[in-house]
C-alpha cells in the first residue's frame, strides 16, 4: 500500500509505544508540543485523540514544501522564539525546513527515512530512542 494513502486513515496509524509518553513527559517538562505536518488535521486531531494527547498547536494540510514558512509561523505565534524551538522530523525535508526556519533540527531513526540519510543533513540533534528526546532539558 501506498504510504501517502495509508496514512490518510487514522486506523492504519499505530503510534510507537514510547510516543505517547515521551510526548506526556515533555508536557510535564514544560515544553509546548506542537506538530506541523503534511498530514491532514482531521487525521492528526483523530489520531491524538485516540492516544489522549494533547498538543498546544496543530499546523497541518500543508505541502510538503511548505513546511518553512509555517514553522516561521508558529515561532511567532507561540511566542517560544527560535531559540528554543526544536522541529523533530523523519524526512530529510524537515531538517532542511528547520534550518531555512532558523530552529534548531532532530531526526529520529524510527521514522520514513534512514538515519544515515537524516545524519548528511546535518541536524542539530539525532535521535536514536524516544528518551533521547527527554534529555533536551538536562
Amino acid at each position: 500500500m501506498d504510504i501517502r494513502r495509508k496514512m490518510k486513515d487514522k486506523d492504519s496509524i499505530n503510534l510507537f509505544t514510547e510516543s505517547k509518553v515521551t510526548i506526556h513527559n515533555l508536557i510535564k517538562q514544560g515544553c509546548m508540543v506542537s506538530i506541523v505536518t503534511s498530514n491532514s488535521r482531521q487525521l492528526v486531531e483523530a489520531v491524538l485523540k485516540s492516544y489522549d494527547i494533547r498538543t498546544s498547536y496543530i499546523v497541518a494540510d500543508i505541502s510538503l514544501t511548505g513546511k518553512t514558512k509555517e514553522l516561521k509561523k508558529l515561532v511567532i505565534e507561540s511566542g517560544v522564539g527560535q531559540t528554543f524551538t526544536i522541529y523533530i522530523g523523519d524526512e530529510v525535508r524537515d531538517i532542511q525546513a528547520a534550518k531555512k526556519a532558523r530552529v534548531k533540527s532532530g531526526a529520529v531513526s524510527w521514522g520514513y527515512a534512514h538515519l544515515d540519510k537524516l545524519a548528511l543533513s546535518d541536524p542539530d540533534f539525532i535521535f536514536k530512542k524516544f528518551s533521547d528526546i527527554l534529555r533536551l532539558n538536562d
